[in-house]
C-alpha cells in the first residue's frame, strides 16, 4: 500500500510540476535587503498545486529596477540575473513538457521514479530570492571618541561625542548571499545588520578622530571639518564592508561633533601661557590697568589711580601723618601725648 500510495504521489507530483512559472517580487521598500520570490498566479491559473520549491526548466523570472536575483538550486546559486527584465530559469533536474529542447519525457519519467524512492515527494530544492540593490539611507549612529588636544603650551586628552546617520547599498550581491544571508533566505532587512554596520562606524570615527589630532588639528576645529571626516569614514567603511559582506558606504553624514569641557581645556591653556615671562608681563599690565581705570571711577573712595595700583582695588590707602600743636607727629585721629584732636 504504501508503495502505491507513494507512487500515485510521485505521478501527481511530476505532473503538476510540468507547468512553466513566473517569478516575481514587487515592489521592495526600504529597509527591505533580500526576500524569496513568489509564483504569480491568477485566478484562471491551473498552475496552483506545484511545490514550493520546485521551478520549471524555462520558468520567468521577472527583475525590476533597483533589483537583482538570484536562482538556486540544492543549496548552490545557479543562476544571477542581474540586469532589469525578463530571465530564464535553466535547470536539468526540471525539465517539464513546456520545456525546450529534447528529453521532456524522459525527464518526466525520470522524475516520476525518483519520487517514488522519496515517498512521493521530490528531492530537488530550488527557488528564487531577489534582492534590493537602491541606497539604504537614515542609519543612525552615535559614539563617543576620545581626542588628544596638544599644541606648544597644551598636551591633555578629551573626548568628542560625534552623531550622524550613513547610507549604503549592496554593489556585489553574490558576496553579500553567501556571507550574510545564507540559509536565511526567506527575509533579510536592514534592521538584521545595521547594529554590526554601525559599530564598525564607530570604530573608524575613533580611528580617524585620533588621525586629525594626530596632524594638529584643534578640539575646535572639528566641527568645520565633518565634511572631510565623513569622506575619510566613509572610504574606509566601503574598503572593509565590500571584501567581508558585498556593501559600500554610499554617504556618511555628521549632525554635530560635541567636544569635551572646552573650559577646562582654556584655563589649562591660559595657565599654560602665562608660563612663558612676556606673556606673564603683558598680562599683568593689563590687570592693572584695568584696576586703574575701575578706581578712577569709583568716586566712593578717594584713592588714586597710582595707589590703587600699588595696593589693589580692593585696598584702602594707608592713613596721611599730621603734626600736632605740641610737635609731636601723629598718624591717629588723637595726638597720644596731649590728646589734641586732628583738625
Amino acid at each position: 500500500m504504501g508503495i502505491l500510495k507513494a507512487g500515485a504521489g510521485a505521478l501527481g507530483g511530476a505532473m503538476a510540476e510540468q507547468w512553466l512559472e513566473h517569478f516575481s517580487c514587487g515592489a521592495m521598500h526600504e529597509g527591505l535587503l533580500l526576500t524569496r520570490g513568489v509564483k504569480q498566479t491568477g485566478e484562471n491559473s491551473a498552475n496552483v498545486k506545484g511545490e514550493e520549491n520546485f521551478i520549471t526548466d524555462g520558468s520567468v523570472v521577472l527583475v525590476a529596477d533597483g533589483q537583482c536575483a538570484f536562482a538556486v538550486e540544492q543549496g548552490k546559486v545557479i543562476g544571477t540575473f542581474l540586469t532589469p527584465g525578463e530571465h530564464r530559469f535553466t535547470s536539468e533536474l526540471s525539465k517539464g513538457l513546456f520545456s525546450k529542447g529534447p528529453g521532456k519525457l524522459s525527464s518526466l519519467g525520470k522524475q516520476m521514479w525518483e519520487r517514488v524512492g522519496y515517498g512521493g515527494d521530490s528531492h530537488v530544492s530550488q527557488y528564487v530570492i531577489y534582492m534590493n540593490l537602491l541606497e539604504q539611507t537614515g542609519v543612525p549612529f552615535a559614539c563617543v571618541a576620545p581626542i588628544r588636544v596638544g599644541a606648544r603650551t597644551l598636551d591633555m586628552d578629551s573626548y568628542a561625542r560625534v552623531t550622524g546617520v550613513f547610507s549604503f547599498r549592496i554593489t556585489d550581491p553574490l558576496t553579500f548571499y553567501q556571507r550574510v544571508c545564507g540559509v536565511r533566505t526567506h527575509t533579510v532587512t536592514v534592521d538584521d545588520v545595521k547594529n554590526q554596520l554601525s559599530e564598525e562606524l564607530k570604530s573608524a570615527f575613533i580611528s580617524a578622530l585620533g588621525a586629525m589630532c594626530e596632524r594638529g588639528v584643534r578640539p575646535a576645529e572639528l566641527p568645520g571639518m565633518t565634511e572631510e571626516l565623513g569622506e575619510e569614514v566613509k572610504r574606509a567603511m566601503t574598503d572593509k564592508w565590500v571584501s567581508l559582506r558585498g556593501f559600500s558606504a554610499v554617504s556618511v553624514a555628521i549632525s554635530s561633533i560635541v567636544c569635551g569641557d572646552m573650559r577646562a581645556v582654556q584655563r589649562v591653556e591660559k595657565a599654560a601661557a602665562l608660563t612663558n615671562p612676556r606673556l606673564a608681563a603683558a598680562t599683568l599690565v593689563g590687570a592693572t590697568a584695568e584696576a586703574m581705570a575701575a578706581a578712577a571711577s569709583n568716586s566712593a573712595t578717594r584713592v588714586s589711580p597710582l595707589v590703587a595700583a600699588v595696593t589693589g582695588p580692593g585696598d584702602s590707602p594707608p592713613p596721611a601723618r599730621w603734626r600736632c600743636a605740641c610737635g609731636r607727629v601723629n598718624d591717629t585721629p588723637f595726638c597720644p601725648d596731649c590728646g589734641a584732636k586732628r583738625e
